[in-house]
């Protein structure tokens, strides 16, 4: 990793998707490792997004500084952990959302089937 030192390093827009994908990657890890401990010890469901999401952002920045020791490293980490919150809370609403219809239509091929039954019992 010499070629961080450089002070062109995120002159080349390859190298800054790199380190966004790098930061991103390390965010979801810390941010995954500390969901158990914050969903044991905050009790109330915002606060509880404000941390992960304060985590995420704080361990992005950490993360870019720590690939690229500038400023700039720092604020491509940040925001790769911004970015990687927000996907995140968007894929996990979508897959609610599918499971949430899937189990509607469960219940609906239920009722029918019972309305059915009672039809032929009488």
């Amino acid at each position: 990793m010499d070629f961080l030192s450089k002070p062109d390093a995120l002159s080349n827009i390859y190298n800054i998707v790199f380190f966004f994908c790098i930061s991103s990657l390390i965010t979801y890890a810390i941010t995954e490792i500390a969901k158990p401990l914050l969903k044991s010890k905050i009790k109330d469901a915002s606060l509880k997004t404000f941390y992960v999401r304060l985590i995420a952002c704080i361990s992005g920045g950490a993360a870019g500084y720590t690939l690229v020791p500038n400023s700039l490293g720092f604020w491509i980490g940040f925001s790769s952990g911004a970015i990687n919150s927000f996907v995140v809370a968007i894929i996990k609403h979508k897959v609610e959302d599918y499971v949430d219809l899937d189990d509607d239509k469960d219940d609906d091929k239920d009722d029918d089937c019972d309305k059915c039954n009672k039809n032929q019992r009488e």
